[in-house]
């Protein structure tokens, strides 16, 4: 999956399911890239003043958010 294409919760649930195999740090590393996209796509839909666009991202980069608490909790 490219990162760089994540645009709603439907490609991030892919993504998920494509690294739930990989190593927790893989898994973290993949999610910190695909987080930080994230981020300049919102930067970019509040220059628009899109905002599904920055409802849609926020809610990705919470999901990101909590996966990524459950692989730095997790034993």
């Amino acid at each position: 999956m490219d990162l760089g294409r994540i645009r709603d919760e439907q490609q991030l649930a892919a993504l998920l399911d494509e690294i739930r195999s990989f190593g927790v740090a893989a898994q973290i590393s993949r999610l910190s890239q695909a987080r930080q996209s994230l981020e300049l796509d919102e930067l970019y839909y509040e220059q628009k003043g899109n905002e599904a666009g920055i409802a849609r991202i926020s809610r990705c980069l919470a999901l990101i958010d909590e996966r990524l608490t459950e692989l730095q909790s997790a034993p």
